[in-house]
């Protein structure tokens, strides 16, 4: 026996129309693949499995909590880059606040992607190499902006500071190379 899709009476297996509303009736292998079970079917059986003792079949186990694991790699490089901003801003000003923006920013958006905590670690990485790159540029020019050229004392830390940029910038850039690299591995391994 079948149902109409219209308005659940019985129909025929060899019915091609249903007798009460005259709606075509779908094959019965058709009919398997694309209808939808009745409401009060599945509420019969909520019931008669909850009366039962055991688990509720129609509810998905759904993965809407925290994943623990995932958080703490997460915020854990989310920390590591906001150290790296915090050095960046330290002679600029305002480095605690970026430290705190780039901590919940970086965890947030690591956290969200919902991958595995080694695709989140080895993300961080990368993020983790573009400021390896930009912190000693961003402290170094706050110091040279900051100098008096006027004076030799201010001459000589401007001069200082675009040397610090350079060197500190080409050690940065080897650093970020091997952290965008381990990075890439660590990625690498999650898939």
């Amino acid at each position: 026996m079948g149902y109409c899709s219209e308005c659940g009476a019985e129909a025929d297996v060899d019915a091609k129309f249903c007798r009460e509303c005259g709606t075509e009736l779908l094959d019965r292998s058709q009919s398997e693949s694309s209808t939808i079970p009745d409401e009060t079917e599945s509420l019969d059986e909520e019931s008669k499995s909850s009366t039962r003792g055991e688990p509720d079949s129609s509810i998905e186990n759904d993965e809407e909590g925290i994943d623990t694991i995932l958080a703490v790699a997460s915020v854990g490089m989310g920390l590591i880059v906001g150290m790296l901003v915090a050095l960046a801003f330290a002679e600029i000003g305002g480095s605690a606040f970026w430290f705190l923006v780039t901590i919940v920013g970086v965890s947030y958006y690591l956290y969200s992607r919902k991958e595995s905590p080694r695709s989140a670690i080895g993300s961080g990485l990368y993020i983790t190499a573009i400021w390896l790159i930009l912190a000693p540029l961003l402290f170094y020019m706050g110091l040279a902006g900051g100098a008096d050229p006027d004076t030799a004392a201010g001459t000589g830390q401007a001069v200082g500071s675009i040397l610090g940029m350079v060197i500190w910038g080409f050690v940065g850039l080897l650093l970020a190379i091997v952290v965008g690299a381990v990075g890439y591995f660590v990625n690498r391994g999650a898939d």
